[in-house]
Parts: structure tokens; sequence; C-alpha cells
């Protein structure tokens, strides 16, 4: 305990210092948290968690970030089931998910992706045959050159920093042997006595079939094993500096990380330790200071752990997750423009458009956004509170409802942030339960359902920074969904009378409050179309539009049952989650090629689309 505890105040005083000091670059992982493995991006803080690839029959590994930090090498597959329905091949995309591409042809397994240092060329492991070799070629897929491997395994390439070594893992069997009299010291008798042959005057080890730590030159050649003994070694990676060579140290299912010179001398043992028979990784972040390491934690879920680069100690989880989290890799030291990621998803943000939503993934309910085609969905709330989220009209900010700071009972109160989750700000107070928010056209206005009991719910308006809120309604019912007219001068919302949900309107001081449905069901979740001509609501799976004086009421025909509709802002399209269940479509304003956007086995619902 007295260990732990020190390590934690190391992080403390000398790690945590080197996030607020330094700009930082960001870390490509594998999640299953939407049910499969796909491939996120976060900044180094664990910020800006965001979903990068978006194919939810492909299985996405091993990410890496190119040495300029503008693509990302990733090995995928198509599932089928919970195998594969075909090899393993090799994908480029953007930093952003964008522009994926394969670059293998799918006649061979293809595995263990790495850049050359140039960033034109990449190293990796591929099955022809029944063996694993070691091959490079350009970013193209073309120029392909195999440089080590036949009639054994080589797997698990990593290039060192200058890019003139490359250390990997074979199982290539030469026989080595080495005699130690019985005047050997004890420690190097213990080091050999699991696979010694005694005769009573000399200890002998041969060695051959399992894993051993290789290096060789750029070309292929002067090859040299850098291991000789253990259940089997696995999984190279270098220091930053180049001056360490790290892997994992096998026995009986036990895995132990190990250091040593780049020549095989002087090994030592880390403080990074796995027990369950499943390997990790480690990448370098904060200029090549700080380790993250990939770590299963004692048969259950992968994590992220921060730990202290001297002996590779974790003492600090990434972020909380209750799914699995692996395969991390961070922004080479080489990269320039540190700041890439945000860059590139705030440009898609921009021209297409987010969709707000919340989410019950990853162990927590919390406010999410996306882009239109569900492509670049990303957390920005780690509360398990946040719901409820709505988008200004300049897309400069988020509202959204969460448990408050200022009470020990967990009260919704409206907060705000910008919409890459920064700045983050409570605006209400006080023990009123609050839900249900719209951002008025102009963005100086916020409306929102208020609770003072269990008994109803009014609807009231406060300016956009929490000050001056007003009643607007003050009657016996419950009122819910308030939504703002696109001119900002009428809100329309529902209310609860005679034992079904009716749609009302009424003007942006609660007067003149006018009933515009009764079809017999119960009419939900209404909103404007974006010229304000028509009124789009829910009945029980139904989707309907109204006119705002009442008339013209007419079934909107779409391929899915649906309710929760939000129109999009050039009225093309609508999104909405699916009745009965928790996923959110597009479908086109005529009602065709319903599209789950999500692309996920959890929960998302109330999609607000700016």
């Amino acid at each position: 305990m007295k260990k732990i505890f020190i390590a934690a105040l190391m992080f403390v005083f000398y790690v945590l210092p080197l996030f607020a000091a330094e700009s930082l670059g960001y870390i490509a992982f594998v999640s299953t948290r939407d049910g499969g493995e796909q491939i996120y991006v976060m900044q180094e803080d664990a910020s800006l968690q965001t979903r990068i690839t978006n194919k939810p029959d492909f299985a996405f590994c091993m990410p890496k970030i190119s040495p300029d930090g503008s693509e990302i090498l990733a090995v995928g597959y198509k599932q089928v089931g919970e195998g594969r329905a075909r090899n393993a091949d090799i994908y480029i995309m953007d930093i952003d998910g964008g522009n994926l591409r394969k670059i293998t042809d799918g006649t061979s397994d293809n595995d263990c992706p790495e850049w050359m240092v140039d960033g034109k060329h990449l190293i990796y492991s591929s099955k022809k045959g029944n063996k694993w070799s070691l091959y490079i070629m350009d970013t193209r897929g073309k120029n392909i050159k195999k440089i080590s491997g036949d009639g054994y395994n080589d797997l698990n390439p990593l290039v060192s920093p200058d890019g003139k070594m490359i250390a990997f893992q074979s199982d290539k069997e030469e026989e080595n042997i080495k005699q130690y009299s019985q005047e050997d010291s004890e420690s190097e008798y213990e080091e050999w006595d699991e696979y010694s042959v005694p005769d009573g005057k000399r200890i002998e080890f041969v060695n051959g079939g399992t894993y051993m730590i290789y290096v060789m030159d750029i070309e292929g050649n002067n090859r040299r094993r850098l291991t000789n003994y253990g259940e089997g070694h696995t999984k190279p990676f270098w220091s930053p500096d180049g001056k360490k060579l790290y892997y994992f140290d096998w026995y009986e299912r036990k895995a132990q990380v190990m250091m040593m010179n780049p020549d095989g001398n002087n090994k030592e043992q880390t403080a990074l330790y796995m027990e369950d028979g499943r390997d990790g990784s480690v990448a370098w972040v904060i200029g090549g200071r700080i380790p993250v390491f990939s770590v299963p934690q004692n048969g259950s879920h992968w994590r992220l752990l921060h730990g202290l680069r001297n002996n590779l100690e974790p003492v600090k989880p990434v972020f909380y997750s209750e799914s699995d989290n692996y395969d991390a890799c961070a922004l080479p030291v080489t990269a320039k423009n540190r700041d890439l990621f945000r860059q590139k998803t705030a440009e898609k943000y921009e021209k297409n458009g987010i969709i707000a939503f919340t989410s019950r993934r990853d162990g927590g309910v919390n406010v999410y956004i996306m882009c239109p085609d569900g492509s670049l969905q990303r957390k920005l709330t780690d509360t398990n509170g946040g719901i409820g989220a709505v988008v200004s009209h300049d897309r400069k900010k988020i509202y959204y409802v969460d448990y408050g700071a200022d009470t020990k009972e967990q009260i919704n109160q409206i907060f705000v942030m910008n919409t890459d989750g920064t700045e983050k700000k409570q605006l209400t107070s006080g023990t009123m339960f609050r839900n249900h928010i719209d951002c008025s056209p102009d963005g100086k206005k916020i409306v929102f359902v208020g609770a003072k009991s269990t008994k109803r719910n009014d609807i009231y308006v406060m300016n956009s920074d929490g000050s001056q809120i007003k009643q607007l309604t003050d009657d016996e019912y419950h009122e819910s969904d308030p939504k703002w007219s696109p001119d900002g001068k009428r809100i329309v919302f529902s209310r609860h009378k005679d034992k079904r949900n009716r749609v009302f309107v009424m003007d942006a001081e609660g007067k003149s409050q006018k009933q515009i449905t009764k079809t017999g069901d119960n009419d939900d979740t209404p909103c404007w179309s974006p010229d304000g001509k028509l009124i789009l609501f829910e009945s029980e799976g139904k989707l309907m539009t109204i006119k705002p004086d009442g008339t013209d009421l007419k079934a909107f025909k779409c391929e899915v049952k649906a309710e929760e509709p939000f129109w999009s802002p050039g009225g093309k399209k609508i999104v909405f989650k699916k009745y009965g269940s928790e996923y959110i479509y597009v479908v086109d304003a005529d009602g065709k090629n319903a599209v789950d956007i999500t692309n996920s086995a959890t929960v998302a619902y109330s999609p607000y689309w700016r």
C-alpha cells in the first residue's frame, strides 16, 4: 500500500503538471464500448474521445498513428458472429477516420503493421502459407519486399526511433547450448534451471521453438537474437530515445515486462506485470515522457493506465470504463502539428452539422455528438448524468442537463459547454428539477421544463447565462418538450390533458396557449420545420405533421416506427429514435431511406440536429 501511495504522489507532482504545461497530442486505441471493436481517438488527457471508424460489421485493431500525425494504420476484417469472414487486411485512414482504404489484397492474413520513420512505407507481418514473415511496402500497398521469415514465424516488428533497426519476435529454432559449472553463482543457476539438464557437473540449456526477441537492420540483414531463455518473449517496443528495448517475458501464462539495451545486455525487470495470459501494449505520451499501457485486468476488461517512465509502474487509469480499451498508440514525437485531430474533426462538424444525443454506453449516461452520417461519435461529458443536449444555432455552444454540483441530492440542473466539450459551466441551482431544454434562435434564451414537486411540470424561460428565470405555464397539467419556433416568437410543447399528451402552441411570453392536436393517441416530442410552416410530432410510433394553427393534419409515412423526431437544418432529412428501441435513425423528408446512424449495440436517444 505504501508503494502505491508513493507512486500516486509521484504522478500528482511530476506527471500531471506535464499535461497542463505542454500542448497535448492524441492517442488512438480500440474500444468495445459500442458492441464491436472500433477505433477511437482522444487527446492525451482523455478528452475528445471520438469513434473514427463506423463499420459495425468490421472489427479493427492495432491502430498506429503516422510519424506526421495525419493518418492511422490498422488491421481490419469482416466479422461473422464472433469469427472472421475472411483474412485480415491492412487499412489506412485519415486521423479523423475519413478516406478509409484497404492496401492489402486479402489473399493472405496480414497483421502487426508499423510505420517506417519516413511515413511513406510500413512494415508488417503476412502469413503466406502456414508461417508469418516480415514485409515492407509503400502506403499504396505497392513495392512489396520480403525481408525475413522462411520456415518460421516473425511477428510484431517495430522500427527503432532512429530508423536504423527493427526489433521483432521470432520462433526460429536456433540451437543455443550454454553450460554452467556448479561453481557458477546461484542467480545464474536459477535463471536457466527451468529448462536445464543437470548431470551433476554442469547445467545445460537448449532453446528452440518458442518466441524470442531479435533485431536486424532496416534492410533485413544482420539478424541477431537478444534473448535466450524462458517460455516466450513477445511484443518488443522501444523507449522514445531508442536507448532501451522492452518485451514481455512469459512464464505459466504470466507476463513480466523486461527492459534491456538494444544489444541485449543489462536485462532488468520493470514494475509492469500481467497475470491472466494476455499481453498488452505501451504508448508514450507528452513528448515520450509518460507511458500509457493497455493492461488486462484479472480476466476482466482491458484498461488504459498511466504509469511512471522510470520503471513502467502503473499508477492511474486514463479514464473510467466498463468496456475493453486496448491497443493504445500515441502521436509520435516527430509530429509538428499536435492539434491536427482537433482541427480536422472541428472542420467536419462545421461542414456537415452536428447531431447531439444522449447515450448509455461504457457504464454511464452522457452527452455525445456525431456527424449526420453517424461518423465521429464523440463523448463530451463524463458524469454519468448528462442528458437532453441541444445545440445553439451558431453551433458554438451545447446546453444540457446534468446533476448539479451544489447539492447532495441528484437534482438536474442546466449546464453549458463549448461544442468540443470544454469550458463546462453550471447555469442553474436550487431544488427545482429541470429537464427538456431548448435554445432560442438568437441564442439569448433557454426554455425548459421545471418541477418543484412530483405533482406537475411547468415551462420556464431564462437568459442563456441562467439569469432572470420566468415561469410561462401555471396549471395543473404536466408539460414537456418545449421547442422554439424558427423566428423565436412561439413555443410548441406537449401537455398531458384528458389522460393523453396533446400538442400545444403559445407565444414566447406564455400567452395565447392553443391545443392543436387530438389524435386519440399520445402526441409527443413536437418540433418545428426549419421554415416554421409545419410541426412534426410522434403519436405512439407514428410520425405526423400539422400546421401551427391546428389544420392540415397528415401522417408522415416512414419506413421505421419512430419517436423523438427532429428536422435537419435544411429540412431535407429527419433524425429520430426508433420506436420501442434506442437506436438513432436518419430518414429523407419523404420518409424513405431510413438508416441507423449510431451503429452501436448500446442505448442512444434524444437526437438534436444543428
